[in-house]
């Protein structure tokens, strides 16, 4: 869609231009006749107009709410007479915030798009355009983003007031459910000792898991946090459980 004018040079040699006439055909490119007083001769050019493509890969992505997605972006010059291109997303502040890295380039270039949803996002599809201005221009390209809710993850020990060299059940659900390794780490003293990683234990098809383990003998009374983690390794993001209290005596 045309915006703006743009100017190009279609013939610079000698004394020419005069008695200019201009025409469009049928794909609106400009022709045009103009008298040479240099040669006494009429003559004839076809201007070039402005154009360029935008495209982006990949066009669809999923991501959880609070996590990143990555896009890569290209603006090919076509024709005319090259200028700088500026790209910009119709993201919706309450999904997330994006970046183009570069935002903006001549006259052909590649930028890097990174989406970083809120957690708060709205888990819904949304049909976004980039678009890309410059040259007397603007295009787009469609961009699909769907935001899928965040995983939660339970945790319950039984009991929660337990004696030294006593059996322990832990017990949880990873939503939605799926197989995957869940980390359970304690500390000791409650809210002031430090984290430190008491057992690795697989969820089932339904994100269920549980397991037992006997209070060593050693283990010194008081009040101990346990809390269960579930870290998504392709993309760095984890989900964790409340924090459970549990009382050895």
């Amino acid at each position: 869609m045309e915006t703006g004018w743009s100017m190009e040079i279609v013939d610079s040699a000698g004394s020419v231009g005069a008695y200019t006439s201009i025409a469009l055909d049928s794909g609106n490119n400009p022709h045009i006749s103009y008298w040479d007083s240099t040669n006494y001769d009429l003559k004839y050019a076809k201007a070039t107009p402005n154009d360029f493509s935008v495209s982006v890969s990949p066009s669809s992505q999923t991501v959880v709410a609070g996590g990143s997605t990555s896009h890569t972006v290209k603006v090919t010059y076509l024709a005319g007479t090259p200028g700088s291109v500026s790209l910009t997303l119709d993201l919706p502040p309450s999904v997330g915030v994006y970046t183009f890295t570069p935002p903006s380039g001549t006259p052909t270039f590649t930028s890097t798009l990174t989406i970083t949803t809120l957690n708060t996002a709205t888990p819904s599809t949304y049909n976004l355009l980039i678009t890309a201005t410059g040259m007397g221009l603007t295009k787009t390209t469609p961009l699909t983003l769907n935001v899928i809710a965040a995983p939660t993850l339970t945790l319950n020990l039984n009991p929660k007031i337990v004696s030294r060299g006593s059996s322990l059940t832990i017990s949880g659900q990873l939503t939605p459910g799926k197989a995957a390794p869940i980390r359970l780490y304690v500390r000791f003293p409650h809210e002031t000792g430090t984290w430190r990683l008491a057992k690795t234990v697989n969820t089932d098809s339904t994100g269920y898991y549980t397991t037992t383990i006997t209070i060593p003998t050693s283990a010194p009374t008081g009040s101990y946090d346990w809390v269960a983690v579930w870290f998504n390794e392709p993309n760095g993001a984890y989900t964790a459980s409340p924090i459970v209290l549990l009382t050895i005596t």
